[in-house]
């Protein structure tokens, strides 16, 4: 899923990856935060861990255009988030009850 900032100066992107074999099943869905039409790989700014591929809620949403609002479903572990990140953009994170 990739969604631009309202200014279209910022593009945040989340990826799923799953890896298979024994004792090394693993799904994970990172977020990544980029200036829109860079060549340059997104900074990562959340990792997620969850059990299966394409089972996750994860919504992103810009409320402004130098703030980023994530939601996601209380099945999924939070592994990675940064502090700080990518010219004063905000992120607010927000983990939905079962």
């Amino acid at each position: 899923k990739e969604v631009r900032s309202p200014d279209g100066q910022w593009l945040a992107t989340a990826r799923t990856k799953q890896w298979s074999g024994p004792g090394t099943a693993y799904v994970a869905t990172t977020v990544e935060l980029k200036k829109f039409g860079s060549s340059q790989r997104g900074i990562e700014i959340l990792g997620f861990r969850h059990e299966e591929a394409g089972r996750m809620y994860l919504d992103l949403k810009w409320l402004t255009p130098k703030h980023l609002d994530v939601t996601y479903d209380s099945g999924a572990q939070l592994t990675f988030q940064a502090v700080k990140c990518c010219d004063g953009v905000d992120i607010t994170l927000r983990e939905l009850s079962n």
